[in-house]
C-alpha cells in the first residue's frame, strides 16, 4: 500500500496540495487530496488521471472537478 505522502509527491507535489485524512485504521486508510483549481488546469489533471490509471488506479466516481480513485 502506498502512503499518502508518496502519492502526493509522485503525482501532485507541484500543485501545493492539502491533505485531509478521513479514515486511519491499520490496513485501511482514506483521505482527500485538495488542490486549488487555479493551480491545476483540467488538461493537467487529465494527464495526472491517465498516469494514475496507467499505474493501476481505478476511477470509482467522477463529477466536474472531483475524482474518486
Amino acid at each position: 500500500m502506498m502512503s499518502f505522502e508518496d502519492i502526493i509527491s509522485k503525482y501532485f507535489e507541484y500543485y501545493d496540495p492539502a491533505f485531509e485524512s478521513s479514515i486511519r485504521h491499520p490496513g485501511n486508510n482514506a483521505g482527500i487530496i485538495l488542490i486549488d483549481k487555479k493551480k491545476l488546469s483540467k488538461i493537467e489533471m487529465s494527464k495526472i488521471e491517465n498516469k494514475l490509471k496507467s499505474d493501476g488506479w481505478v476511477e470509482m466516481e467522477s463529477f466536474e472537478n472531483y475524482s474518486l480513485l
